[in-house]
């Protein structure tokens, strides 16, 4: 899977002579540099282009040479900076002419492998320095000004906009508040803690739940924890098995730019049991997170617990296991009262005929909260002032076949 979408076909057919695009005069002997980016391509190829622009003015960025006095064009590629944000960056060759420096680059060449992360450049001699400087001056505005270093992005490079999360927007029971807490947000938010009691900022979770149990709210809210603490958040969304290295180059990104969480959706559909050279490549670059010190937070999900390989769950592959969507009494109790609030709340609410419903088919928080709401509209509806017993159970009712439409196909019913 590529990062790097539109930049393809120009790549493809894109032929320099020797490698450089240059046709320098006789008697010239152009030198040859090349640099290596620890960073994804268009970061690169953003990077090259603000500081050429900045430093020597957009009118000294002139297509690649060709024979006698033709040039290619330059070819921009519109590139997401943020969420609805983007600017525009050069891949492929590029001429600077300036007082300052005449060379030639190719921005982030093609290989039989993909895009490579570097910048070739052929310089004549006296201007080598300039070109070295100028490389030296990408190689600061992508540690300042990195596109994805601490932000939170898709593994095909789109942003995930979390201007609406907050904690209050989903609520979790006590129980796993507490373990969401412990083995992962404490990792992000306290790293001086962990690293005194010798707790790296490494470890691997699933979280394990029916649709509802707030696996994606748990994806969104720790995104934002992660980019308020300086931690890159890659989201990797269920694939299809055309997308069979997805999972291997989220890793790949993450190394890119750690510390980082790679969040995980349906890992069950990740093992790809048809075939297993990738599954066992898999588990090879997951126990690889293990043997290093690479500043890594991985967080997986499943819907089918049942489904995830043995292999993959013994300690070293996955920490903590953390089962989402398990209520008790309690829980459905400050679920309805923290969604509902108390002046529109009768005083003599009977819990346990509410909460008999919602135990019996194990209602996840989703359907829970959605009962608070259910019954809002239906006290609006019927002109009354307080929320009842009746409302909140008649909403339970009502939910019943949507629950079971949920759990059952999942094996969550019997839990």
């Amino acid at each position: 899977m590529t990062f790097f979408i539109g930049a393809v076909l120009f790549i493809q057919t894109l032929e320099i002579e020797n490698g450089s695009g240059i046709m320098f005069g006789i008697g010239d002997q152009p030198v040859t540099i090349s640099r290596q980016f620890n960073y994804a391509p268009n970061d690169i190829a953003l990077a090259f282009t603000n500081v050429a622009i900045g430093r020597y003015g957009e009118d000294s960025l002139r297509g690649a040479k060709l024979r006698f006095w033709s040039r290619r064009s330059i070819f921009y590629l519109t590139i997401k900076t943020g969420f609805n944000q983007e600017d525009k960056g050069i891949f492929g060759g590029v001429h600077i002419e300036n007082l300052k420096l005449h060379a030639s680059f190719i921005v982030c060449p093609q290989d039989e492998d993909g895009f490579c992360p570097e910048i070739r450049c052929l310089v004549q001699p006296k201007y080598r320095q300039e070109a070295e400087n100028f490389l030296d001056a990408v190689k600061e505005y992508l540690t300042e000004h990195s596109i994805y270093k601490g932000k939170a992005i898709k593994i095909n490079c789109d942003f995930v906009d979390v201007s609406g999360i907050n904690e209050s927007g989903f609520i979790y029971s006590q129980e796993i508040s507490q373990q969401l807490k412990a083995n992962i947000w404490t990792i992000i938010e306290q790293p001086e803690r962990c690293a005194q009691v010798k707790i790296k900022r490494q470890r691997k979770i699933l979280l394990a739940g029916t649709y509802g149990a707030g696996k994606t709210f748990t994806a969104l809210l720790t995104a934002k924890k992660a980019i308020d603490n300086g931690w890159t958040f890659i989201y990797l969304p269920p694939t299809d098995k055309w997308d069979e290295d997805s999972f291997l180059y989220a890793l790949e990104l993450a190394r890119k730019y750690q510390p980082a969480v790679v969040f995980v959706e349906d890992i069950d559909h990740e093992q790809r049991f048809d075939s297993d050279y990738v599954f066992k490549k898999i588990l090879s670059d997951v126990d690889g997170l293990v043997s290093k010190n690479d500043e890594i937070l991985m967080v997986m999900t499943t819907n089918r617990p049942d489904k995830i390989d043995g292999a993959l769950l013994r300690p070293g592959r996955i920490d903590r296991i953390i089962k989402l969507g398990k209520l008790t009494k309690r829980d459905i109790e400050r679920m309805i009262t923290l969604t509902i609030d108390k002046n529109f709340l009768d005083e003599n609410i009977k819990w346990d005929e509410l909460a008999k419903i919602c135990l019996s088919l194990n209602y996840p928080p989703a359907f829970v909260m959605e009962i608070a709401k259910d019954a809002l509209l239906l006290m609006i509806s019927e002109n009354r002032e307080k929320v009842t017993t009746e409302m909140l159970v008649q909403s339970a009712e009502s939910l019943k076949g949507q629950v079971k439409s949920c759990n059952k196909p999942l094996g969550f019913s019997e839990e």
